[in-house]
């Protein structure tokens, strides 16, 4: 029987040793993991490695980050994201309505051929908080007063001592999005938005000749279901969305189900155009994520393999179209706690051991995970 063991150690004789906090950061990240057989009573190590976390993903992580990676690659026109909007925390009522256009919020349809049945007076955008997690942080607006307002709240709220914080945590300050509503979204068991969580993974190689990165997709998607479905009037001219109907990712357990994209019938012709999608993104991104890897090659010990795993969330419209909304680095895993289903756990499970497989032998071979470019179909 094979099987992978990890703990929190390295040789202190293959650490660096920068006096700089920075350096002692990326000391605390590292993580060793073995290879085991056994074999009676006996237990053999096939491989050991050390890793470190990449910076593969740091364009992507914040929300803010994200927009601006797209539009630094110069890809924000492909429509890989949602249309966005940034703001800063300390925006002014007129610089609202000087930045919104006429008070136009930004839609799907106001770049592409997407049809929507959505008319300039019940048009929701999305605000979100530069931090906040989990459905949290996330409102829905229909005008500048109402965006302004939710501005205005959070800063009074949170105080001038919450932004020092972030800039000591962040090296900045990050900027509120606002966002185009995935409208009308793909609904499914009775009328219910959600999204998909996938997993893309960064692994840096390194040669005396050369210091690469090589991404990966796992094939293990998860789908994060609403907890209510949504109602006709939600297309008409409300006051307010219904959090429960259209927050497909909250934090707390009744709002919550998770299941796999294999387990559903009516999601399974869309897993190819997904894969594809992701693939697509993540390659248009490379030589800005090979940039980041290049510059932060130096601060880790030759002997540490770096890697950076992203949970990538997608939303899809009802015409089948994918939008990628965020990319949360290094996710959590839930808890028995969460109420999965005990296929979940498995699939979670299988997970950990694919990725600590791919770690240790540098090799997707036997696990989920396939290369990004050998989603791309072969040009004849």
């Amino acid at each position: 029987m094979t099987r992978v063991s990890s703990r929190q150690e390295l040789p202190s004789s293959q650490l660096p040793d920068p006096p700089s906090s920075k350096s002692k950061k990326l000391r605390d990240a590292h993580l060793c993991l073995d290879l085991l057989q056994h074999e009676g009573d006996k237990t053999l190590r096939l491989v050991q490695s050390h890793h470190g976390i990449s910076a593969a993903l740091d364009g992507l992580e914040d929300k803010d980050e994200l927009v601006r990676t797209f539009q630094r690659c110069r890809i924000d026109h492909l429509e890989y994201a949602p249309p966005s909007i940034l703001l800063r925390w300390d925006t002014t009522l007129q610089e609202c309505q000087n930045i919104i256009v006429n008070g136009t919020l930004p839609t799907l349809n106001s770049t592409t051929t997407e049809e929507t049945t959505t008319t300039p007076t019940t048009v929701f955008a999305v605000l979100k908080e530069p931090l906040s997690k989990k459905g949290e942080g996330i409102h829905f607006v229909r005008n500048v007063q109402e965006i302004h307002t939710v501005l205005e709240q959070h800063r009074q709220t949170k105080g001038d001592d919450f932004l020092t914080e972030v800039m000591e945590q962040k090296g900045r300050i990050p900027m509120w999005i606002l966002q185009a509503e995935i409208h009308p979204a793909m609904l499914i068991r009775d009328s219910k938005k959600f999204h998909i969580r996938t997993y893309v993974m960064a692994v840096e190689t390194r040669t005396a000749e050369s210091h690469e990165v090589n991404l990966y997709l796992y094939h293990g998607h998860e789908v994060r279901i609403a907890a209510e479905p949504t109602a006709p009037e939600d297309d008409l001219a409300t006051p307010s969305r219904r959090r429960e109907a259209h927050i497909t990712n909250a934090s707390s357990v009744q709002h919550r189900e998770r299941v796999l994209l294999s387990q559903m019938d009516e999601l399974n012709e869309y897993q190819p155009s997904l894969e594809l999608f992701i693939a697509s993104a993540f390659l248009r991104l490379l030589p800005d994520i090979t940039r980041r890897v290049a510059v932060s090659a130096h601060e880790c010990s030759e002997h540490i393999q770096k890697h950076v795993l992203g949970g990538v969330d997608c939303m899809m419209t009802a015409s089948g179209k994918w939008y990628l909304l965020e990319v949360n680095k290094n996710p959590d895993t839930p808890s028995r706690e969460d109420g999965l289903s005990q296929e979940f756990q498995h699939h979670l499970v299988t997970f950990c051991n694919d990725m600590q497989q791919l770690l240790t032998t540098s090799s997707e071979e036997g696990t989920q995970f396939v290369k990004l470019e050998d989603l791309i179909p072969k040009q004849k």
